[in-house]
């Protein structure tokens, strides 16, 4: 397949209004709604620069978040009108770090984000390097200071809180695997309600993805407090596969 070689739009905007489904007891939106805007607002701009859904699988490919970082000022509430702005980052060795901007109706910083999108081969459903004409339809803005805060999230060794999950059909997104954002909202589930989900506590989430999830697996939710403010979470089987993990940052 020939993709072209001339970029596509550096940057692109999308405006969310916050639906009433979308927020928390609260009255705010959730964790997991933001990551959806995130997704909806990357998956626009690729189908610009000539990287969407349809152009992958044309040439047997698929994206897939391997991981995500958010830095939450205000989850936004409900009715509010919110703008998404993302940009790819850099590109090296077929690995594609986009940066995300989530601001109010009237301008303030609402989140920051960042996130680390590999391709996969629909057929062997491994990752692959990224062809030429991928990287060719990119135009890089590198400016942003914005990075992961480590090489890696630190694994959970013993944790104090455990719910299990089941995932389901519906869960799944047009990959075939679960939503990206269904795998943040199980993670934070064990921290529910008085460890840090309600809105203005969470300060930053950081995730790995490391295997996608099918529908039909149970599935354990764990987590622990190694230090004042800062959990760490996994997302694993009673086999002990490890199917994502995290580091999360909340307010006292």
């Amino acid at each position: 397949m020939s993709g072209g070689s001339s970029a596509g739009p550096a940057r692109h905007r999308v405006v969310f209004p916050v639906r009433v489904y979308e927020a928390g007891p609260d009255g705010r939106a959730t964790l997991p709604g933001v990551a959806n805007w995130l997704q909806q607002a990357a998956a626009e701009h690729a189908e610009a620069l000539g990287l969407g859904l349809a152009r992958m699988l044309e040439a047997g490919l698929f994206w897939v978040m391997a991981r995500q970082y958010i830095e939450i000022a205000e989850l936004p509430p409900a009715e509010e009108r919110v703008t998404v702005e993302t940009w790819p980052q850099s590109v090296q060795r077929g690995a594609f770090r986009r940066r995300y901007r989530v601001t109010g109706a009237d301008g303030r910083g609402l989140a920051e984000a960042l996130a680390l999108w590999m391709v996969f081969d629909s057929a062997t459903r491994a990752a692959v390097p990224a062809p030429d004409w991928m990287a060719a339809r990119v135009t890089v803005d590198g400016d942003d200071p914005l990075d992961f805060p480590g090489r890696t999230v630190p694994a959970l060794k013993e944790a104090t809180r455990e719910v299990e999950v089941l995932s389901r059909h519906a869960d799944l997104d047009a990959n075939g695997h679960v939503n990206n954002a269904h795998l943040i909202a199980w993670l934070l589930e064990p921290l529910a309600p008085s460890g840090g989900t309600r809105s203005g506590s969470l300060v930053s989430l950081d995730v790995v993805f490391r295997t996608e999830v099918e529908a039909g697996r149970r599935l354990m939710a764990r987590a622990a407090m190694p230090a004042p403010g800062r959990w760490r979470l996994a997302l694993g089987d009673v086999g002990g596969r490890e199917y994502a993990r995290a580091e999360a940052v909340c307010t006292a």
